[in-house]
């Protein structure tokens, strides 16, 4: 954008040599402000390597809060949810750090259809979600019975219903329209995340 700004003066001021003047000034009008603009965010914006220092440096931070509390990330499933499978902990948004055995419910929720794992009657339905994603992602399914004929969904969600009676929410993704990649990216990240809460719940139940 600098580079063109530039060149808006630079033609600008050659409209005046050859005499067409009203050319000039409003190039010039136009071509000035955009400079000084790109200047400004040439000047006062961190350069890629600042950026990148700086995200690394948030990072790091992370890690040593988390160790503080007995965590040591070894898979990350998504932003907002983590697990530590040496400790048997698992994490929301690289702060909140419980143990296995807090877990006590999770439910899937897409287009304000609630599917909890347990819910009687979901695993006929389930079904259809068992074709797309194999028999963890059949809860997902589940949410299709009464929503298949829209064509655009509000949003997916993962509730997590812990020991000490608090709830969290996994956001999987906003409105979207139901077939198009965004959708079947959030599927799949949904399948990954109940894949390992199950994983959790069952290793609770033994």
């Amino acid at each position: 954008m600098l580079i063109y700004a530039i060149l808006w003066c630079l033609f600008g001021l050659m409209c005046f040599a050859v005499h067409l003047n009203f050319l000039g000034v409003l190039m010039l009008i136009i071509g000035i402000p955009a400079l000084i603009y790109n200047i400004y965010l040439f000047v006062t914006l961190p350069s890629d390597k600042e950026y990148n220092e700086k995200i690394k440096k948030t990072q790091m931070e992370e890690t040593e809060a988390l160790k503080a509390k007995g965590f040591v990330k070894t898979k990350e499933l998504d932003k907002s949810f983590s697990i530590d499978q040496v400790h048997k902990k698992f994490c929301f948004y690289n702060k909140y750090v419980y143990n296995y055995s807090d877990l006590v419910e999770f439910e899937y929720v897409e287009n304000g259809e609630t599917i909890k794992t347990e819910q009687q009657g979901a695993t006929g339905r389930a079904i259809i979600g068992g074709v797309l994603f194999g028999a963890v992602g059949a809860v997902v399914g589940a949410a299709t019975a009464s929503t298949k004929s829209t064509t655009t969904i509000d949003g997916i969600y993962i509730n997590i219903y812990l020991s000490n009676g608090s709830k969290s929410e996994i956001f999987i993704c906003g409105k979207t329209e139901k077939g198009s990649w965004q959708y079947q990216a959030a599927r799949r990240k949904a399948e990954d995340i109940l894949a390992v809460l199950y994983s959790i719940k069952n290793s609770n139940n033994r």
